[in-house]
């Protein structure tokens, strides 16, 4: 099968496998929305990696989430007050991706987002994640982790990166998707199902399916 090699080239991106891209190609669909819209630049709350907070909150303080999940308490300052995330639900997902030099674990899968969250008003981080989604409801916040949570997402995430780092450019092919508690897709539902969901809507092949399955492995 021959296929132009620069298809994705206005994405600066190169994807070596005819499968790949006949999966991106289904996945981008003729109106395609990327999810890269709702994802923060880097270190969203401009926290470096090294900042810690005090351990006991103090009224008003802030929960810092820090690398390794480890958190302490911040007084709020005005750059931190005026950022809409701190006052919204948004979802946490680690800057870095889970795999060591971005190789393959020892069944060959990837897990691609090593850690995900679902923050509160009130909840920040330092520039060891980003942010995605700023909700004024919770379920719209969960909705999202659990779609991030899937196959689907983190293989099209994966087709993205050529390096360790994931940055809000690197969303470009993961469809945006209704978070609503209108949406056509229950996100309540076992990620399985979700992916299940998911294949169906893009009118994914068998093969198709295999192959995402067989790339990504659970959360």
């Amino acid at each position: 099968m021959t296929r132009p090699l620069d298809e994705f080239a206005q994405y600066g991106i190169f994807v070596s496998s005819n499968t790949a891209c006949s999966i991106l190609h289904k996945a981008l669909g003729p109106k395609h929305q990327s999810l890269s819209s709702l994802v923060s630049t880097r270190n969203p709350f401009n926290l470096s990696t090294d900042t810690r907070g005090h351990e006991a909150p103090l009224p008003g303080d802030l929960k810092l989430y820090a690398s390794r999940m480890t958190t302490s308490y911040l007084t709020p300052t005005n750059e931190l007050v005026a950022n809409p995330s701190t006052t919204a639900y948004k979802v946490l997902c680690a800057a870095v991706m889970s795999e060591h030099a971005g190789k393959p674990n020892k069944n060959g899968t990837f897990k691609v987002i090593s850690s995900l969250k679902v923050l509160e008003p009130g909840e920040v981080c330092t520039d060891s994640y980003l942010t995605i989604g700023c909700f004024a409801q919770r379920s719209e916040a969960e909705a999202l982790c659990a779609y991030l949570s899937t196959a689907f997402t983190r293989y099209l995430l994966l087709q993205a990166l050529s390096s360790i780092h994931i940055t809000r450019e690197r969303f470009v092919f993961v469809p945006l998707q209704d978070f609503s508690d209108k949406a056509s897709i229950d996100w309540s539902r076992p990620v399985a199902e979700l992916d299940a969901q998911l294949f169906a809507q893009c009118g994914l092949s068998e093969e198709e399916c295999d192959e995402i399955k067989s790339t990504i492995s659970p959360m």
